[in-house]
């Protein structure tokens, strides 16, 4: 089967090739997360967009389309690697992200196997130090897709959702109220910014949690320093995201 595989700027991308890559990337999410709906092109796109100014990350981005319908991606790849300006580069400049999609009506015909070469032999001459992917999959598909090239399963993850509406108020009233009585040189904070004050120590605290999530196989470490910090909240800030962040804070510092 003749392929066509090229890269996609998201500074450069026309709007053609925007909605080719957003019809694409909907068919996937409607059938990986059916229950969620999905943000508006209009919304997405800025979102898209301000990651080109990450300091921290890069992401390399590719369409895949059979020459019979070159309207239509039949393929994506997305891989996200650390910058040697993150403060975590040099323990995880060999492990890129990639996120590998192909549309359901044209799978099991070798475009994924083709796609994957394809981000390998570019990743050789932009990213040298790559030699490890991470490579995320809900699908059973995709699941058989990597079992195939010889990937191992490094960690499973279970996704957990409450829903506001089955909330038991009363009983996270008693709690709230519970650990008050028990904690009374704690007291709690709630920001949508780090306090300068807090900052630091915030940072340190925010980097050994952080690590101390189990993550399986997966050797990846991340610093999270006050700028890096910083710059997230702006970055939310500027895409129109509110983060709230709640910690506590022991009254003698």
């Amino acid at each position: 089967m003749a392929i066509k595989i090229v890269g996609f700027d998201a500074l450069t991308a026309a709007e053609e090739t925007w909605n080719t890559y957003f019809k694409h990337i909907d068919a996937i999410l409607r059938e990986t997360s059916p229950e969620d709906p999905l943000l508006s092109w209009e919304k997405r796109k800025p979102l898209i967009l301000s990651d080109t100014s990450n300091p921290y990350f890069c992401t390399h981005r590719f369409l895949l389309f059979l020459d019979d319908n070159s309207r239509e991606a039949a393929g994506h790849a997305a891989i996200c690697l650390e910058t040697p300006q993150s403060p975590s580069y040099q323990a995880n400049k060999h492990i890129g992200t990639l996120k590998l999609t192909v549309s359901k009506d044209h799978r099991r015909k070798g475009l994924g196997a083709a796609l994957l070469k394809h981000v390998i032999a570019e990743a050789k001459t932009k990213e040298p130090s790559l030699t490890e992917f991470v490579i995320p999959s809900k699908l059973e598909s995709g699941w058989r897709f990597l079992d195939r090239l010889g990937a191992t399963v490094s960690i499973e993850m279970a996704e957990n959702r409450l829903y506001i509406k089955d909330v038991d108020w009363p009983m996270v009233a008693s709690w709230a109220e519970e650990g008050e009585l028990k904690n009374p040189g704690t007291v709690f904070k709630t920001v949508s910014a780090i306090p300068q004050e807090d900052l630091e120590d915030y940072s340190m605290l925010y980097t050994e949690v952080f690590n101390q999530v189990p993550s399986g196989d997966l050797a990846i470490e991340n610093i999270y320093t006050p700028e890096k910090i910083r710059f997230l909240e702006q970055k939310n800030a500027g895409q129109g995201v509110t983060m709230t962040t709640m910690y506590s804070k022991e009254r003698d510092g």
